[in-house]
C-alpha cells in the first residue's frame, strides 16, 4: 500500500466512523426530546390530578379506584409502607414488576418531586428492589 492508498483509506474510515458518531447523537437527540415530551405530558396530567375537586374524582375514577384511595387515605406511614412493600412482592412474583419497571417509574416520577421527596423516593425504590 502507498500513501496516498493509506490517505485515502484513513479519510474514508475517518468519515465513516464521524456518520456513525453524528448517527448515535442524532439518536439520543431524538430519545431526549421524547422523554422531555413525555414528562410534560406527565407533569401536565400530575397537575390536573392535584387540582381535582373531590366530586372530580369520583366522576374519574371506578368504583373499585376510589376504595383504594379510601382504604389508603385511611392508613398511617408505617401501614403504607408494608402495604407498598406487600404489593410490590405480589408484582415481582407475578412478573408484573422488576428492576427496568422499576427504574421507569423513578424516571418517571423524580422531576416532580422536590429534592427532600427525591430522597425518600428512592429509599423506597431500593427497599423494592
Amino acid at each position: 500500500m502507498n500513501f496516498e492508498d493509506f490517505c485515502e483509506k484513513s479519510v474514508s474510515q475517518s468519515v465513516s466512523v464521524e456518520s456513525d458518531r453524528f448517527k448515535k447523537f442524532n439518536d439520543n437527540l431524538q430519545k431526549n426530546n421524547k422523554k422531555q415530551q413525555k414528562n410534560g405530558q406527565n407533569q401536565q396530567i400530575f397537575d390536573n390530578l392535584q387540582n381535582l375537586s373531590e366530586q372530580d374524582i369520583k366522576n374519574n375514577f371506578d368504583e373499585e379506584t376510589l376504595k383504594k384511595i379510601s382504604q389508603y387515605q385511611k392508613m398511617d406511614k408505617n401501614e403504607l409502607l408494608n402495604t407498598l412493600i406487600a404489593e410490590s412482592k405480589k408484582q415481582k412474583q407475578n412478573g408484573n414488576l422488576d428492576n427496568k419497571k422499576l427504574a421507569e417509574i423513578e424516571s418517571t416520577m423524580l422531576p416532580f418531586l422536590s429534592d427532600n421527596e427525591k430522597a425518600t423516593f428512592k429509599n423506597l425504590i431500593d427497599m423494592i428492589k
